[in-house]
């Protein structure tokens, strides 16, 4: 078995995220419910950009790597 490195191990992930959330309870950082929401709106649309954006990108690369027509139909 090979060993992974410890930057790829859910375990290790999984203590940071909770030392994370105990440092910041401890440091009394408080997010309330209209900062979550606003910043979850903001990735949204973020996320609605970049799909957009890859989407046109792929047209266009398409149409210039096609070398064959597209047939629709049998």
């Amino acid at each position: 078995m090979n060993p992974k490195s410890f930057l790829q191990s859910k375990t290790v992930w999984g203590a940071v995220a909770m030392l994370t959330s105990l440092a910041l309870k401890q440091l009394h950082v408080e997010v309330d419910a209209a900062q979550i929401e606003t910043v979850l709106g903001q990735a949204v649309d973020a996320v609605q950009v970049l799909i957009g954006v890859g989407g046109f990108v792929l047209t266009i690369y398409g149409r210039f790597k096609a070398t064959q027509p597209v047939k629709i139909g049998g």
